[in-house]
């Protein structure tokens, strides 16, 4: 099942969840704005998809060291982790 198409985005804005979402541990949508926030501080990247055997997959890609930020904003070079898959 996922995340629907149309809420990939909006479930790291703040106290958005999935329409999916069914457990009653809920939470209040804070989790994934705050971890785009920490991500993009480090010069990182943080997106949601759907794993072909369903269930939500969020993918996080950071520079392997500071310096390299600089170097990706003025186009230079990747150093960066490929990304890290967690979900199912």
């Amino acid at each position: 099942m996922g995340i629907p198409q149309d809420e990939l985005e909006s479930v790291f804005d703040k106290f958005v969840q999935s329409s999916r979402t069914k457990t009653g541990a809920g939470g209040i949508g804070l989790g994934l704005a705050i971890c785009r926030k920490i991500m993009m501080a480090h010069g990182g990247r943080v997106w949601a998809d759907n794993h072909p055997d369903g269930g939500a997959v969020i993918c996080l890609v950071l520079p392997l060291d500071a310096s390299e930020n600089k170097q990706q904003d003025e186009g230079v070079g990747h150093g960066q982790l490929e990304h890290t898959n967690i979900g199912g």
